[in-house]
């Protein structure tokens, strides 16, 4: 696979700048900021660093984990750990 142009990331940037409270809106409501990045094309690291630029408040990485803990405990698609015949994940505590 080719890699993208320097146009090509500037492309994404900007429509990251243009669609800034899409952006911010899946962030706060869980969704991480690596998946968020990779979904609109730019680097975690530029995107951290417009999500500070716009003051929105980062989680922690223990937040983070607690956050992708819950989603992979909800996770009802995935059968990995049925067919691996690993124990369901135990439920995390309400923070």
């Amino acid at each position: 696979m080719p890699r993208r142009t320097r146009a090509d990331l500037k492309a994404a940037r900007e429509r990251v700048l243009a669609d800034k409270d899409t952006v911010i809106k899946r962030y706060t409501e869980g969704e991480s900021l690596a998946s968020v990045a990779w979904a609109c094309g730019v680097r975690d690291t530029w995107l951290r660093s417009r999500l500070i630029e716009w003051r929105v408040p980062l989680r922690t990485h223990a937040q983070a984990m607690t956050a992708w803990w819950r989603r992979r405990a909800a996770d009802t698609e995935s059968t990995f750990r049925r067919t691996q015949g690993h124990p369901q994940t135990p439920p995390l505590p309400d923070a």
